[in-house]
């Protein structure tokens, strides 16, 4: 299917997984229900275009498809659509590290959708949430089967499945931003009812609990036609109370007064602070306990060196003294047969 007009397909959107070695359908889905599949994106894409620019250029317009009340907008993106694929991730630590049984085998979390393309499913929530409480949906290719891509598996890698994402670089100490959607509409969503909002959060799980692909909403073949025409529509404006969103790292504000984004930001940093000194700690006794083992294990070395250095100079010791002793015995001999001629000699004369 070709691009919405003005689109351009990225130079990596080759590398996503559904395109690349996997058949794929195009439903609509609501971007909230996908989750990430790590815990880290960059700011930029690979093609060097800047990830904030791209996600300023998601529009979002009526929902153009008369027969269906279950959205209200459709997200048109200048990226080709994102692929998604239902997944049970491994439980990690904030480090990273797998959590395991007793048994030693991994343990996994619940059965969502997710996504390897991570940058550009941060446009389409952060898109999204400009017009939350309406309920949007974008473009996506379904996979039915994992993909096969060598470096896919690797990408799983989140650590809160894939309800907030990190953004930065990989030499930054701490994260440029933390998002997560959840967080995000509760400080900046519209001005409308309660209701409306609840009705929102609603059609997330909704979206969310569809486990098969047939139960997602087909795009039909005319998509272009039918948006052709729609102009894109204006952000909402934000509200002061918070709304409560499902389960996520974020936690709602106790608060009758929602944080600022700014005040979110700086708890957002000095938590990352905080977790990264953690970690810091923790790789600073991990080295300690390196460093001793080392020292235990080059100590036990020595000994069993010089232990060995011993048994062989006794082993040499003991030789050399039977050598010493066989041949001054032999000499003992034979001067004593040598005496008694010698005795005999002289006795004769």
């Amino acid at each position: 299917r070709p691009l919405p007009p003005g689109a351009a397909p990225f130079r990596g959107a080759a590398a996503s997984a559904g395109a690349a070695d996997a058949a794929f359908e195009e439903k609509f889905l609501n971007p909230f229900a996908i989750r990430f599949s790590q815990a880290r994106i960059r700011p930029t894409f690979q093609d060097g275009r800047v990830v904030q620019e791209s996600m300023a250029e998601v529009e979002a317009v009526q929902w153009p498809m008369e027969n269906s009340s279950e959205y209200d907008v459709m997200l048109r993106a200048p990226f080709s659509p994102i692929s998604i694929l239902r997944w049970r991730p491994k439980m990690r630590e904030q480090d990273g590290t797998s959590i395991t049984n007793e048994d030693g085998s991994n343990i996994l979390g619940d059965a969502c959708w997710f996504t390897v393309d991570n940058r550009r499913l941060y446009c389409l929530q952060a898109a999204a949430a400009r017009h939350w409480p309406r309920r949007a949906a974008c473009v996506v290719h379904v996979m039915r089967t994992p993909p096969t891509l060598r470096g896919t598996p690797r990408k799983f890698r989140t650590t809160d499945s894939g309800c907030s994402v990190n953004i930065s670089r990989r030499d930054d100490p701490v994260p440029r931003a933390i998002w997560c959607w959840a967080q995000a509409t509760q400080c900046g969503s519209s001005g409308a009812a309660p209701q409306a909002g609840q009705s929102a959060v609603d059609g997330v799980a909704a979206d969310q609990a569809k486990e098969d692909p047939d139960d997602l909403t087909d795009v039909p073949s005319d998509l272009l036609r039918l948006s052709a025409n729609l102009a894109a529509l204006a952000p909402l404006p934000q509200q002061t109370a918070p709304l409560s969103v499902g389960p996520s790292r974020a936690t709602p504000s106790q608060s009758s007064k929602a944080p600022t984004q700014a005040q979110l930001a700086a708890a957002w940093q000095l938590r990352a602070k905080q977790e990264l000194m953690q970690q810091q700690q923790e790789q600073a006794m991990i080295r300690q306990w390196y460093l001793q083992q080392q020292l235990t294990l080059r100590h036990q070395q020595m000994l069993r060196q010089q232990q060995v250095f011993r048994q062989q100079s006794q082993y040499h010791q003991h030789n050399a003294f039977e050598d010493w002793a066989a041949g001054w015995g032999g000499s003992g001999l034979g001067g004593g047969a040598s005496g008694g001629g010698g005795s005999r000699h002289f006795g004769g004369a």
